[in-house]
């Protein structure tokens, strides 16, 4: 049996370019600080509650906000003007990035959004957002509260991982930025080194599911509170803030 000569090399591996998009959201001074008192206030209703945890996503997280990710939504919180402009932003951002990525036609898309507290030494291993039953979509998150400087999220490849260095990127956290990655690329965090603060982040699950489908998705999943939203009219370029892809 002839046996031919496998050279594992650069030149012998397939990879993808995964897109990571940014924006700075301009007026998150006044909403971080509302974010925060939601967040804590939801926290400790929380800890009350004989909800049945639905697991923390493969993050193997303490936080409690995380272990109910799909029982709650942050955007319902809209009758709090900041929040509704908030979401407003979110949505623009979102279609900006989802047309400059692919084709979609649909003028909808369903977004989850669920808080995200870590206390010393806490964080978020390495994880995926993907739905099981394989609809597309996206994953965000929105930094809130940052304790100090070396608190970083770390992206890798859907294939090789962190097998090279070039496979890795590390996205530094700050207060008002908000990141849109494929739901299929892996992410963590670091530990919090602060021994007194705690990191707040939005994480987003955003579904781009047949409008159709939404009832059948949001049964399979628990995501009672998954909302839609529809495309603005006034997605031009002026409605962008600071949106780039890296």
């Amino acid at each position: 049996m002839k046996i031919e000569e496998f050279i594992l090399d650069k030149e012998h591996f397939i990879s993808y370019k995964f897109p990571i998009g940014t924006a700075l959201y301009d007026e998150h001074n006044s909403l971080n600080k509302i974010l925060v008192k939601i967040i804590d206030e939801l926290e400790e209703k929380l800890k009350k509650s004989k909800l049945k945890k639905s697991g923390s996503g493969g993050t193997n997280t303490k936080s409690i906000l995380t272990n109910h990710f799909n029982r709650y939504n942050i955007f319902d919180y809209e009758f709090i003007p900041e929040i509704k402009l908030f979401k407003t932003w979110v949505t623009k951002q979102i279609f900006y990035f989802i047309g400059q990525i692919l084709k979609h036609n649909d003028k909808s898309v369903y977004i989850s959004c669920w808080a995200n507290k870590l206390g010393h030494l806490d964080c978020l291993d390495t994880h995926i957002h993907t739905p099981l039953n394989g609809y597309m979509g996206f994953s965000s998150h929105y930094d809130v509260a940052i304790p100090d400087e070396y608190c970083y999220t770390k992206y890798e490849s859907p294939l090789l991982e962190s097998y090279r260095d070039e496979n890795v990127f590390l996205g530094k956290n700050k207060a008002g930025r908000f990141t849109i990655i494929s739901n299929k690329q892996p992410h963590s965090t670091t530990p919090v080194r602060h021994p007194n603060k705690y990191r707040y982040t939005l994480g987003m699950d955003i579904f781009l599911c047949p409008d159709e489908e939404r009832d059948v998705f949001c049964e399979l999943y628990n995501y009672n509170h998954v909302q839609k939203l529809d495309k603005p009219e006034d997605n031009k370029d002026e409605t962008i803030t600071t949106f780039h892809v890296k």
